[in-house]
């Protein structure tokens, strides 16, 4: 067999990395040039269960992965598991170059798409890169979580009258913080743009800007949830059938479920009618289907409905309301539900209940802020080991 790797320069502590590959001579090989390189090499492993067992042992900062491997998995199969469980991220390394394996090995978001053979600076290039990134997500995760944690800390103290609110103070810093990184996005965006229609880029080359490309967006909509955390977004309102809009909604968000998770869609015939700003809607029915997801630990139904109702009350949720009828948008889940003590903080910004250092915590906000900003509310119904309904109410229109 020719050799896969040329020599390497020795260096180190760049990272540990899981391999997956099933041919035992080449594991061998990319074993030693990543040792010689300055990586750890935390396990090698045949299968994908060998893999995930390696990876909740040692929790390495990448996996290369072999798309072909023995067992009932292939390498896309243990890529998806290693980001949803353990937030662990991919670069496949693999012999097919047809069509629907890429498109197959895009769903779990990998750093890395590189074929065999593959000369060793075009490896070391990747992994380099692939590891810059990985070390810039655990940086923010880190910077924001503190942040999160602050603030979770700061709504245990007793109330003080003299203090200055933490809610508008954290909301507004959370809005100039992203018009700050979307100015900074917006021209990164749109140079990435000009690079990828002027047909100067080919095979991996070009996949990497793609992938950057595709991360801007991916930082762009989460920008976009904290200008509308913030209520600083800029909104334009127009007409929208809410039985369409969820349809829009749920397509867009079932690749991002994880697989043994269902969507129960209860769909009625008669038409309802809301303005709404649809771009800030879906993102905030977006963040309510993933948060259902999560709470769910390993199965489990989504069911999400739009009924019509009639609220005296409307102004007692916001004061902005008026009675009338209103459009109820009900998402219930199967998961772990929420705790009493819980419940009157999960719509404040970075307050999670999951027991994590990731931030968390936006999902509930955002929904909250763009229900407001549209003249509603929201409310969660909610008890542990019984899941969780979350529903929305915007004012419908006269012709619902």
């Amino acid at each position: 067999m020719s050799t896969l790797l040329e020599a390497a320069v020795d260096e180190s502590n760049r990272g540990t990395i899981l391999i997956c590959e099933d041919e035992a001579i080449v594991s061998a090989e990319l074993k030693q040039q990543l040792s010689k390189n300055g990586y750890t090499v935390v396990g090698v492993a045949s299968t994908g269960e060998a893999a995930i067992d390696i990876a909740e042992k040692e929790h390495p900062d990448l996996a290369l992965m072999d798309i072909m491997i023995d067992g009932d998995m292939d390498g896309t199969d243990v890529a998806k598991i290693l980001r949803d469980k353990f937030e662990i991220s991919t670069v496949f390394l693999t012999a097919y170059s047809d069509k629907s394996t890429f498109e197959s090995a895009k769903l779990s978001n990998p750093l890395g798409f590189l074929l065999k053979p593959v000369r060793q600076a075009d490896l070391m290039r990747a992994l380099e890169l692939a590891m810059q990134v990985h070390q810039e997500r655990q940086m923010a995760k880190k910077e924001l979580g503190q942040l999160g944690k602050s603030y979770r800390a700061r709504l245990q103290e007793p109330s003080n009258s003299d203090k200055p609110n933490f809610d508008e103070s954290i909301v507004h810093v959370l809005g100039g913080f992203a018009h700050t990184l979307n100015n900074s996005l917006r021209s990164l965006s749109v140079n990435l743009d000009w690079l990828l229609n002027c047909n100067t880029l080919y095979g991996y080359e070009r996949g990497y800007v793609e992938r950057a490309y595709k991360s801007c967006e991916e930082c762009a909509n989460t920008i976009q949830k904290m200008l509308w955390t913030s209520q600083q977004g800029i909104y334009q309102f127009k007409d929208a059938e809410i039985e369409e809009l969820l349809d829009e909604v749920i397509n867009s968000v079932k690749p991002q479920l994880r697989g043994n998770i269902e969507i129960k869609r209860e769909k009625a015939k008669d038409k309802k009618y809301a303005l709404v700003n649809q771009e800030s809607i879906e993102q905030a029915l977006r963040a309510l289907i993933i948060n259902a997801d999560e709470s769910m630990l390993d199965s489990g139904e989504i069911s999400i409905k739009a009924d019509i109702v009639h609220c005296d009350d409307a102004q007692s949720r916001n004061p902005n309301a008026k009675p009338g009828n209103y459009i109820e948008i009900q998402i219930h889940d199967e998961g772990q539900g929420i705790s009493k003590a819980d419940l009157p903080n999960v719509v404040k910004p970075f307050y999670s209940t999951k027991d994590t250092d990731f931030v968390r915590g936006l999902g509930l906000s955002v929904a909250s802020g763009v229900a407001q900003r549209h003249g509603g509310w929201i409310l969660i119904d909610s008890k542990i080991n019984s899941g969780t309904t979350v529903r929305m109410f915007l004012p419908a229109l006269a012709r619902s």
